[in-house]
């Protein structure tokens, strides 16, 4: 599996880029549980190790922030990262 992320800006690749794991970069994402876990017992049968992530889509509604923008804007901030990635990110880390 490939994972393209599309930044509306680019001067904040460097902060999403930067908020992925090394382990995340190199790991199978599965969103079916019964996936996973047939794909786990073929990994350990031929003692291969890679990183397994289960991820069930949410809705992006369920991902609102603390505090709103309009609160921290003062403080340097632009967005959230959320909000920079085309159509929407899982995520609520503060890009200032």
């Amino acid at each position: 599996m490939c994972t393209l992320l599309n930044i509306r800006d680019s001067k904040y690749c460097k902060y999403v880029e930067n908020r992925i794991s090394g382990n995340d970069l190199v790991s199978f994402v599965c969103e079916n549980k019964e996936d996973m876990n047939s794909f786990k017992l073929t990994m350990d049968r031929q003692c291969i190790r890679v990183n397994l992530v289960n991820s069930v889509p949410a809705p992006p509604d369920r991902y609102q922030p603390d505090v709103p923008l309009e609160n921290i804007r003062r403080l340097g901030f632009h967005t959230y990262m959320r909000v920079c990635r085309r159509p929407t990110c899982h995520l609520d880390i503060f890009v200032s």
